[in-house]
């Protein structure tokens, strides 16, 4: 071919390449019009587009055209993985589809910033907020790693993240968290897209089995997230090395600053917790996501009364904006520093050896960045007790006739219910009065409490008004006189009095939800339901509430499938009864538990809907 030839060849390959949007002009795109570039990554550029049919931000994950052939193949795998999920905690898909022959994923759109963009503003963060976001993160994966779909025609059970870093961690504005980006996830079975050898993810957050090449369990993500909780807890990278042969070298041996050595206050337990998530063997981790969630859990309701998602809506309106950056409070052991500068200089950086060893006897954590880690007596798990089912059960239904759940028998008085009254001095013992017939011991919001734990609603309405004008107006009794009416199904009064009082309880929220699901309004009761969670009840444990929010969202979400018995809505009503399910897997006795097996039995036989469950 002449010369002629090749540029008339060159300027009709121009004429037909692809150029993606600079996010400038306002180009359809999904199901809506570009609205700004939200970000480029190596496979895809992100946009902001505009839905005006539904008057909504969404976000669409674009993929680039200049993608090798397996590059382009991981991209189709993360539509359909991306499919699969339906989690709270993990970033919604709306539709797939292509543009200008380029295949795009269109999410929900996230009014907020990554868990990365907080750590480089404020650095450390509060130990509550640092349990807060291992939570709910924990969640996402625990989801994850025990979720069965199917990929290419072949059925799976457990997903691995493989790429769990700050920046693929999402925190809205609402306190909202969400994990994003599952571009390298695979199956737990097999591995997908991969080239023998080749090492995928962000290399300071890989567990030291993915720097070496090696096959990956869901124990790969547990490393990850040990490493994120310590960033959140410390301000600085576990791994800080920017030099890529330095950072291989620590990251195979798993070097890196105990906490211990760090001046922070902090539970041991929680400690310990890292450390352990951080151990160099897989098999020396957490023996799951849903092990880790539990620990996580019990630390932090052992410092915070506050939900998960109630501390990260705190943090988010904290005006404080300064930097915290912690220093060590003793010297680590200079044996240790050699070492790390041995292995660094085999790493190729006699220098940088040199320099460790000159900076062995200083402080600031920025300059000591290498030190084998000492591995602390790991304590175990606390183990928990068999709890009776009643120890667990919902709130009294809105109409016992008509109820999701079963009424719970009588039970003692709450710790969060005795915590409610404490201030007035009341002296908070198990009521023994029979049913209908109020026990008069003294304070009359503390007789009107117990009626109501004891299940004796008719005796304790009679008692409330009763009760002296000012203490009838309190919060604590009027939260308390909604239980009886929703017991006693007088759903009309209990709507007027969800009228008259300020929705600031998370209980408040979900007695609203209840009633709404009775009146097939399943919307709506969402929406409900997810403020609870985020609102926090004072009277109700958070482990207590979000069991009822995880359960009656599988109520609502079975609802829908019934109303619209779609695909989409079948494979949601299966997730929301498996988070039921999951939540309480210690306790297969609970009432919640039995009714998930049923559900998801019911509705994965392709059972057809069964109205008025």
């Amino acid at each position: 071919m002449d010369n002629d030839g090749k540029t008339a060849l060159f300027k009709t390959d121009l004429r037909h390449a692809v150029v993606l949007p600079d996010g400038k002009q306002p180009l359809p795109l999904g199901s809506g019009s570009i609205a700004g570039l939200l970000g480029v990554g190596g496979m895809s550029n992100v946009y902001k587009i505009w839905n005006p049919q539904m008057e909504q931000y969404r976000a669409v994950k674009l993929m680039k055209p200049d993608l090798s052939t397996e590059s382009r193949q991981r991209f189709q795998t993360e539509i359909k993985i991306m499919a699969a999920l339906s989690h709270p905690n993990i970033i919604e898909i709306h539709s797939v589809g292509e543009w200008s022959a380029l295949s795009y994923i269109e999410m929900e759109y996230i009014e907020g910033a990554t868990l990365s963009d907080h750590l480089a503003k404020k650095g450390a963060l509060p130990l509550q907020v640092c349990t807060a976001l291992g939570i709910l993160i924990a969640r996402a994966l625990a989801y994850a790693h025990d979720k069965e779909y199917v990929l290419y025609g072949t059925s799976y059970r457990g997903l691995i993240h493989r790429d769990l870093k700050p920046s693929n961690i999402m925190i809205a504005s609402d306190g909202r968290v969400k994990l994003m980006d599952f571009g390298i996830a695979r199956p737990v079975e097999t591995s997908l897209m991969t080239l023998d050898g080749a090492v995928m993810g962000t290399m300071q957050y890989l567990s030291p089995e993915q720097t070496d090449g090696k096959n990956v369990g869901v124990a790969a993500d547990l490393y990850a997230l040990g490493e994120i909780l310590y960033e959140t807890i410390t301000g600085s990278k576990a791994f800080p090395q920017k030099n890529l042969s330095q950072l291989m070298a620590v990251k195979t041996s798993n070097i890196f600053v105990p906490l211990k050595f760090y001046r922070i206050r902090m539970p041991k337990r929680l400690t310990n917790l890292v450390h352990q998530c951080m151990r160099h063997e897989p098999d020396k981790r957490p023996g799951s996501a849903a092990d880790l969630l539990e620990e996580l859990e019990s630390i932090h309701e052992m410092h915070s009364s506050e939900t998960p998602e109630q501390v990260i809506l705190h943090f988010l309106k904290s005006a404080d904006d300064a930097k915290t950056v912690y220093f060590f409070r003793r010297r680590v052991p200079r044996p240790v520093w050699i070492a790390a500068g041995i292995i660094t200089f085999l790493a190729g950086s006699g220098v940088w050896f040199a320099f460790i060893q000159s900076q062995a006897r200083r402080s600031p954590p920025h300059l000591l960045t290498l030190v084998k880690t000492i591995e602390p007596s790991l304590a175990q798990p606390a183990q928990t007790a068999q709890a009776p089912e009643n120890a667990l059960a919902p709130i009294p239904g809105a109409t016992p006739k008509k109820t999701s759940a079963p009424t719970p028998p009588p039970k003692t008085l709450s710790r969060k219910s005795a915590a409610a009254i404490k201030d007035r001095g009341a002296n908070v013992q198990q009521a023994t009065a029979p049913p209908n017939k109020p026990s008069i011991k003294g304070d009359p919001l503390e007789d009107f409490t117990r009626e109501i734990e004891a299940g004796n609603y008719a005796g304790a309405l009679s008692m409330f008004d009763k009760l002296p004008s000012g203490e009838a107006v309190e919060k604590t009794s009027q939260i308390l006189r909604l239980r009886a009416l929703c017991a006693l199904g007088k759903t009309t009064e209990a709507w007027q009095s969800l009228g008259n009082l300020a929705m600031d309880d998370g209980e408040l929220f979900l007695i609203k939800a209840r009633l709404l699901i009775d009146k097939g309004e399943t919307a709506q009761a969402l929406q409900c339901l997810e403020k609870s969670v985020q609102v926090g009840a004072r009277m109700v444990e958070a482990s207590s509430l979000r069991r009822d929010y995880l359960y009656f969202r599988a109520v609502c979400m079975t609802r829908a499938y019934e109303g619209e018995p779609t695909g989409e809505r079948r494979k949601d009503a299966l997730d929301g009864w498996f988070e039921v399910k999951n939540s309480l897997r210690k306790y297969p006795n609970h009432a919640y538990f039995r009714k998930a097996v049923s559900e998801m039995q019911r509705i994965g036989n392709g059972a057809p809907p069964s109205k008025g469950q």
